[in-house]
């Protein structure tokens, strides 16, 4: 408001006074709600309202519990924006939508099959809006048995639309099938989580041969996909994250740069992963190491993040076993940047295998549960003989488990006839010291060897038993460097899982 020449206070639509593109990216990060309160206060900003590419809505906690009456009102009140807007191009639509249905409510399954309706009716309004971005979270509960039977059919002209280009679906209850017509998708992001594909043949067809713009693609609990052939010429990132019903997975592309796989599910032994990505960057892999691994030579590495167990009966198959650590670790060996955990220290690095020959490797992080035991030193040993390169290393702990009588067995005599060439060239290095004396052990060695160090950050808990005496005398320690080295007392609560 501004006072007029006569005095009195007038209004100043200073909104409605912008030119719409700029007014719309201002209501961009604004909710339905909250742009249809602000439609309500001037004829340019009901404009605005019902022009904004931009459509977002999230229906409250407090809305989910309304009763289904309630929440057909809301449906309606979306329909009717939808109908005022006359199909005006939308370029974004996110409708997160949780229902709750009452036990006091009769009908229970008409009333679910209305509301699935509804809401199918909504996002068939978005593509018929030319929408480029569609994201759509499900969730409907409190319905017994009949909402764990009862699936939605996900409208099959999202996938034929031929303006969208990044599709994410969150739907417990949907039930996605490929498109029947051979039309090219434009899609260049697609996200599935949660959802059921029926035809899984069909539906990794499509991908791979219809899907001709597709950069990123992420399967996350997809359940009907039992086997996933994915060939894409286009394709730079494949995400697939515990899809419980898959036993076979191949994926290939010239283009691919970052693979992430966390596939736990299945019969390890029976399960089969193959790999072809010559210019594969980034490759993050969570599950077995599995006995039909089949994986092409990655020239292009820099990070590696491995977390692997055994898939089969590796004391009865010694032969297999080495012979399928030496297969993986071959594929690998062009890495940058290795990240691992404890038990794959214990599956691809235990004592008596062949070193790894990980020439090209600069950074190890290493993440081990509790103290470094005993039993694990020797592991660790044989990853660093085969790591010659190496300079910089991080390597903490994600619990403070155990009470460290099983870790005092390797002194600094171990570390120094293991020969080591990696550390002449050490620069770096963070350690964190838990229960026993093998981390304090390997620290000295760093210290006294490492002559090139220019950094070293010692972590440690004071409280620990024997901590007190044994950093006494690791700070007196004479090194061997002109390295600044920090010592970092921490608390127990600052754990954190890895």
């Amino acid at each position: 408001m501004e006072p007029a020449s006569d005095g009195r206070v007038t209004t100043v639509d200073r909104l409605g006074a912008l030119p719409p593109e700029l007014a719309h990216r201002i209501l961009s990060p604004l909710s339905l709600a909250d742009v249809t309160r602000l439609g309500s206060l001037s004829k340019s900003c009901r404009a605005f309202h019902l022009s904004n590419p931009i459509f977002n809505f999230t229906a409250l906690p407090s809305q989910s519990k309304r009763s289904f009456q309630k929440r057909l009102e809301l449906l309606d009140s979306l329909d009717d924006f939808f109908t005022r807007r006359e199909n005006s191009k939308i370029q974004s639509f996110s409708l997160n939508w949780v229902s709750e249905f009452h036990a006091a409510e009769c009908e229970l399954p008409s009333s679910y099959d209305v509301e699935k309706s509804r809401i199918t009716g909504l996002i068939q309004n978005a593509v018929s809006c030319d929408v480029e971005s569609l994201n759509v979270f499900l969730k409907i509960s409190m319905l017994g048995d009949y909402i764990a039977k009862t699936k939605i059919n996900f409208p099959t002209c999202v996938f034929e639309c031929e303006s969208l280009r990044s599709l994410i679906v969150d739907m417990s209850c949907a039930v996605v099938k490929p498109p029947s017509s051979s039309s090219i998708s434009k899609l260049v992001f697609l996200s599935l989580t949660n959802v059921t594909v029926k035809n899984d043949r069909g539906f990794c067809k499509w991908v791979s041969f219809f899907c001709r713009f597709l950069k990123e693609l992420v399967l996350q609990n997809v359940s009907g996909l039992r086997n996933i052939p994915i060939e894409s010429t286009t394709l730079e990132s494949f995400k697939v994250i515990e899809c419980p019903s898959a036993c076979h997975l191949e994926i290939s592309g010239d283009k691919l740069e970052d693979i992430h796989i966390d596939w736990k599910s299945g019969i390890p032994y029976r399960n089969s992963l193959k790999i072809s990505a010559p210019n594969l960057k980034h490759l993050k892999w969570v599950g077995y190491l599995m006995k039909n691994l089949y994986m092409g030579e990655f020239h292009c590495l820099d990070e590696v993040e491995i977390s692997l167990k055994l898939s089969y009966d590796f004391p009865n198959r010694e032969g297999d076993y080495i012979r399928d650590c030496d297969k993986f670790l071959c594929s690998i060996r062009s890495v940058k940047v290795l990240i691992l955990d404890q038990s794959t220290l214990e599956t691809i690095f235990r004592e008596g295998l062949p070193p790894a020959k990980l020439y090209n490797v600069w950074c190890l992080r290493m993440r081990i549960r509790g103290t470094f035991k005993d039993k694990l030193v020797p592991a660790v040993a044989s990853l660093f003989k085969g790591v010659p390169n190496l300079n910089t290393l991080d390597m903490s702990s994600i619990s403070l488990i155990g009470t460290g009588t099983e870790a005092f067995g390797f002194s600094r005599g171990y570390w120094e006839a293991q020969d080591l060439d990696f550390i002449s060239l050490l620069k770096e290095v963070t350690l964190e010291l838990t229960n026993g004396s093998n981390g304090i052990e390997l620290a000295w060695y760093v210290l006294q060897h490492a002559q090139n160090l220019k950094k070293m950050i010692i972590n440690y808990f004071p409280n620990l038993p024997h901590h007190s005496s044994f950093m006494k005398k690791l700070k007196r320690t004479r090194i061997i460097s002109n390295a600044i080295v920090v010592f970092q007392e921490k608390a127990e609560t600052s754990r954190t899982d890895y």
